[in-house]
């Protein structure tokens, strides 16, 4: 699957899924939403997988609290994942991605 929408506790689905978690490149985005739709989190692969953006959309569209925690959505800031993914590129070398993420982050 890309994306995996789990309605219930967020240990579960931590739990869940831990032996199936391989890297950032191949992961789905994976969101957790409480089963009353309070809050929609982001938990796995948000900026590749898309699983921010996901979050975003599933939260407008019931009225939940979206929870993002990577540290460029929660600064406002652009992504160079996100882009490389809306224009279709491959990001193959991640500890440049996370030093250029990790820049932006400090300014």
């Amino acid at each position: 699957y890309d994306q995996v929408l789990c309605i219930m506790a967020l240990g579960i689905v931590v739990r869940m899924i831990a032996p199936y978690i391989e890297h950032k490149s191949k992961d789905p985005a994976v969101v957790v939403m409480d089963e009353v739709g309070h809050h929609v989190i982001s938990l796995l692969s948000g900026h590749l997988g898309g699983a921010n953006e996901w979050t975003q959309s599933i939260s407008l569209a019931i009225d939940a609290d979206p929870v993002i925690t990577t540290a460029t959505d929660v600064n406002g800031l652009p992504a160079p994942d996100v882009l490389a993914r809306h224009e279709h590129l491959l990001v193959d070398d991640f500890q440049t991605l996370i030093n250029v993420n990790s820049a932006i982050v400090g300014g």
